[in-house]
């Protein structure tokens, strides 16, 4: 995963999946020791959308029109 900063806090993270392609998406990043790694998803008409992901040192979240459950 690499994060590339275009403006403040909202950038661009590109994650490398398993078969070794490739996946840009915009993203906001809150700086910020986070409880635990992970991800955070959201289902919509059967479809699971990844929504963000939570590293040790931030929270990516994702500009992709779909909000996290509360």
């Amino acid at each position: 995963m690499t994060w590339n900063t275009t403006s403040g806090s909202q950038g661009q993270l590109t994650i490398k999946t398993e078969d070794r392609k490739t996946v840009t998406v915009l993203a906001r990043m809150v700086e910020g020791k986070q409880d635990r790694a992970g991800t955070v998803t959201n289902v919509v008409d059967g479809v699971t959308y990844l929504v963000e992901i939570h590293t040790k040192n931030a929270k990516f979240i994702f500009d992709n029109g779909t909000e996290a459950s509360k």
